[in-house]
């Protein structure tokens, strides 16, 4: 998981966050085991989330997009046709 993923479901469900059961409510509450400020509505700590979520996105997604480029265009994944040998008599361009 990224933090950008963790900062913006901290700034959308920072209200509910005491009621809610899912895997990132559970992560933000054992976070609020050593600061509390993260389930008492801190207004600086909801600011500065909030604020790390925007501008990490733009990283993300050209984080992703070169990860994907180098994935799809890499050596590894072209699918050139074999190349023959000189002595493979499969090769010759003369009908038998």
């Amino acid at each position: 998981m990224t933090d950008d993923r963790q900062e913006g479901y901290f700034a959308i469900n920072h209200k509910s966050m005491g009621g809610l059961q899912d895997i990132f409510a559970q992560l933000w509450k054992e976070y609020a085991l050593s600061d509390s400020r993260y389930l008492t509505q801190d207004p600086f700590v909801l600011c500065m989330e909030t604020i790390t979520a925007v501008r990490a996105l733009p990283y993300y997604h050209l984080h992703l997009h070169l990860h994907l480029h180098l994935y799809l265009y890499s050596p590894a994944n072209t699918t050139d046709p074999p190349t023959s040998s000189p002595g493979d008599p499969s090769a010759s361009s003369s009908p038998h």
